[in-house]
């Protein structure tokens, strides 16, 4: 499908794949995916900013994906 997911033992995360993106030749699948993938990634660098304000780990995320 066009949504994805990640989790650890502190978050859990979720992307709703738009799916309206596909009529303009975008696939919603691929950045939702990769935006989880990112979150994940992110997470795992133990950045102690991200467990007090998951809204920066999004932020960060987005701004690399």
């Amino acid at each position: 499908g066009e949504d994805a997911a990640c989790m650890n033992d502190n978050m859990l995360s979720v992307a709703d794949g738009v799916g309206g993106w596909a009529e303009s030749g975008i696939d919603p699948a691929i950045y939702s995916k990769r935006l989880c993938s990112l979150i994940d990634t992110l997470y795992e660098t133990g950045n102690d900013r991200y467990l007090y304000s998951p809204k920066e780990l999004l932020v960060d995320a987005v701004a690399q994906n």
